[in-house]
């Protein structure tokens, strides 16, 4: 049984070294839309229709190119308490992460962008927890203020969900 795997394993890396191309080593700079733990995934879209693509973090979108104005979708009410340095209790926005020096995990896992209700404006699909509600958020065309928020799945049972077009009609 052994033998068989290394068999197949060896045509497999055999084949994959005769299709091998040139490659490219890619470099980019890591950038941080805000210092806070509130998600565990972003997005892009162009959530104010200036043909630049925006970031959405969160209860946040940063529009671009600078991505330096923060916009809140939906209230940032998260925050958790951590020592500072003089030992005194510090409240921070956000779920616990890096800054506290502990795991932590957000109600915002995943966000997907897209136009979800056909009024040719990106709005925000988040994925919480598995067992808890997923909301889309409505994109307000250009309006302050909170983004509508709507329910897309009242209970979302998946750990790995993906947001794509299992029919075919180019929808997801």
């Amino acid at each position: 049984m052994h033998r068989s795997f290394f068999i197949v394993a060896g045509l497999a890396l055999a084949t994959a070294l005769g299709q091998a191309k040139d490659f490219y080593i890619h470099t980019w700079t890591k950038h941080h839309a805000n210092k806070h733990f509130w998600a565990e995934g972003g997005a892009a879209g162009d959530f104010n229709r200036d043909g630049h693509p925006d970031l959405v973090v969160g209860p946040y979108w940063y529009a671009g190119p600078g991505y330096g104005k923060r916009h809140e979708i939906y209230p940032a009410i998260e925050s958790f308490e951590m020592k500072g340095a003089d030992g005194e209790l510090v409240k921070l926005p956000g779920f616990p992460g890096a800054l506290s020096g502990r795991n932590g995990y957000s109600k915002n896992f995943l966000c997907f962008v897209y136009d979800l209700n056909g009024d040719e404006w990106d709005d925000v699909l988040v994925l919480g927890f598995p067992g808890a509600e997923s909301p889309w958020y409505e994109n307000p065309k250009g309006k302050p203020g909170h983004w509508k928020k709507r329910t897309a799945l009242a209970i979302t049972d998946n750990e790995s969900p993906h947001f794509t077009d299992i029919t075919g009609d180019g929808k997801p």
